[in-house]
């Protein structure tokens, strides 16, 4: 049961991987956002584990590679800071 949900800003940082791993370690936390700026490849790796229900991009170019190579999950993929 998932008691918990989280938005992670800058998942690609080393912050942010750290604090994922940190969730991977806690079965019961929801990662329900995350965000990243050029490193969309690991982005992509993230989406797929965590399965967010948004993932963010700065790149307008970036996001929407992303938004084509995760087609797959419900993901939904917004750009810029709105």
């Amino acid at each position: 049961m998932i008691l918990r949900s989280i938005s992670i800003l800058g998942s690609t940082g080393s912050i942010g991987t750290q604090t994922l791993e940190v969730v991977r370690n806690i079965k019961d936390i929801k990662v329900s956002a995350l965000t990243g700026n050029q490193n969309i490849n690991l982005l992509e790796q993230q989406v797929y584990e965590f399965l967010p229900e948004i993932v963010v991009v700065m790149d307008e170019k970036k996001a929407k590679e992303l938004k084509d190579r995760i087609k797959a999950v419900p993901t939904k993929v917004l750009w810029g800071m709105e």
